[in-house]
């Protein structure tokens, strides 16, 4: 009891130190015939997260494409040829998706190295050809070897993109671009300039749920040198610190635009923030226009419309709006935050884009901000990081292999699958009936306070608000059912390649409503 007065926690104690345990390695492979995910669900059992993802086959070219287009990667897919100005129009040619710029981190001794751009027709969608760069062993040099179908290596070349793909995603795009930079921004400065009792503040709680706790979980078992995370990708403690310096340099979804807008700072971050107009940008000059983009457009425009319609609420007019001084300080906070923590301006100075922005322009920028950060926690989240189908095999996708083998060790498989499980505690659904338990509206009851003044009655959700949500439901609703016919078509048997691939991560009835770890 004393110690507990104290502050001491013995169980805390144990996790911020677990990453001090020294690392054994076991090189036990599969035997022919052996299957991986048998051994790891026998070993795991019930604690491995429900697999929704479909692949009726993992191995083949075709299996490629769905992973590429329509699963892990499908944020990840631009046309090889890149834009050089915001005018330009690039509407054929190859589509890629890129890792590459991984193989040059080093890894331990004994695993083989990262990397494969893989390219494919822009009429068919199937596989071309995989570029594979290897390992500089000087500065000045570099070479990367182009491999295709029916070539010896063709197989494990395809069995090292994939893995290379989910090792990328789950590092950069998950754990550091969705947890670590754009969660805890956000967190930060709604913690920092918001009230309790304000309503943006009120409208996060439920995708800021748990936030802190699960970021502080990250830190101590996933992010720490030598935690679960180190340990199951291939880098050494130099290559690990090399990928997190470099991570924000890598996150897709505008990021990678920064050089086609040169010094058109506004037009740029109007892209990185609204995913909309990003989405339509890809469309209209980057000539991307696929199934994943479409109904990643369609959930954004539902969230962007209950964020608007709620903000009406309390803002009939942007100019109310910029009289909020928390507000005006939260956004400029959160573009602070964001700026801090990327590299080469990939996020420009917030002091030029809030502190002399018009009304207008700042209800845009709250606008985008809040629907994109509810979009990341959800949809993004689901892409990125609910990955089960791919940690729970290590013939389809591994964080490590040994140099040459087309498979991860059964280690790989447990750590792997223990990954997995520890990062799938379950939140609160997206989608909730009125009145039912995941309804959370009664955030909203009255009253509120802005700029100091409460504003509206106790106890009472406005009516404008209630609607607001009963609204967003109903949108949710319907495109869940749309999805269902998606996956339903693109499931029976005359379904024709390519449209034979389901999705599951923007189907709304999956989505919770924060970030789990």
């Amino acid at each position: 009891a004393a110690t507990a007065a104290r502050g001491f926690s013995l169980s805390r104690w144990i996790e911020e130190n677990l990453h001090k345990l020294p690392m054994s390695v076991s090189s036990e492979r599969f035997k022919a015939g052996e299957d991986p995910v048998r051994y790891v669900m026998e070993r795991i059992g019930d604690a491995y997260p429900t697999v929704t993802t479909v692949y009726r086959e993992k191995l083949t070219d075709e299996a490629l494409t769905q992973l590429c287009f329509f699963g892990l990667g499908a944020h990840r897919l631009y046309r090889a040829r890149t834009l050089s100005s915001p005018t330009e129009v690039v509407d054929s040619g190859d589509f890629v998706v890129r890792t590459n710029f991984l193989a040059d981190l080093p890894v331990r001794e004994g695993l083989d190295s990262y990397g494969g751009d893989a390219y494919f027709d822009e009429t068919t969608w199937r596989i071309k050809k995989i570029v594979r760069k290897l390992p500089r062993q000087q500065p000045w040099e570099s070479e990367e070897l182009t491999y295709r179908p029916g070539d010896p290596e063709w197989e494990y070349v395809k069995f090292v993109f994939r893995s290379s793909l989910f090792s990328l995603v789950t590092l950069v795009d998950h754990l550091f671009a969705v947890h670590m930079q754009v969660g805890n921004a956000c967190v930060l400065a709604s913690r920092q300039y918001l009230g309790p009792d304000h309503p943006v503040r009120r409208f996060l709680a439920p995708f800021q749920f748990k936030t802190i706790s699960v970021n502080d979980n990250a830190r101590n078992n996933l992010i720490n040198p030598q935690s679960m995370g180190p340990r199951n990708f291939a880098f050494t403690d130099k290559g690990t610190d090399l990928a997190w310096s470099v991570a924000s340099e890598y996150t897709p979804s505008g990021a990678e635009l920064r050089a086609v807008f040169g010094d058109d700072q506004a037009s740029y971050l109007r892209l990185v923030l609204d995913y909309g107009a990003y989405v339509e940008f890809l469309k209209k000059h980057g000539g991307v226009d696929t199934p994943y983009r479409r109904q990643t457009l369609q959930l954004w425009n539902i969230m962007k419309n209950f964020v608007n319609s709620f903000l009406s609420q309390y803002y009939p007019t942007a100019e109310e709006l910029a009289r909020d001084s928390e507000v005006r300080c939260f956004v400029y906070t959160l573009l602070h935050e964001l700026a801090f923590t990327t590299t080469n301006g990939l996020v420009p100075d917030p002091a030029e884009n809030v502190r002399d922005c018009s009304a207008e322009e700042l209800w845009q920028l709250t606008s985008n901000l809040l629907t994109r950060y509810c979009y990341l926690v959800t949809a993004g989240h689901e892409q990125v990081g609910t990955v089960p189908v791919y940690a729970q095999d290590v013939s389809f996708c591994a964080f490590h292999w040994p140099k040459g083998e087309s498979c991860g060790t059964k280690q790989t498989a447990i750590t792997s699958a223990t990954l997995m499980s520890f990062t799938s505690t379950p939140m609160p659904l997206l989608m909730a009936e009125e009145g039912s338990e995941g309804d959370w509206t009664h955030l909203f009851e009255g009253p509120v306070t802005i700029n100091g003044e409460p504003v509206g009655e106790a106890g009472a959700v406005p009516p404008a608000v209630k609607k607001a949500w009963v609204v967003f439901q109903a949108e949710l609703k319907a495109m869940a059912a749309e999805c269902d016919d998606f996956n339903n078509k693109a499931l029976s048997a005359d379904a024709q390649f390519p449209h034979c691939f389901g999705m599951w991560q923007t189907h709304p009835s999956h989505l919770e409503t924060s970030v789990s770890v």
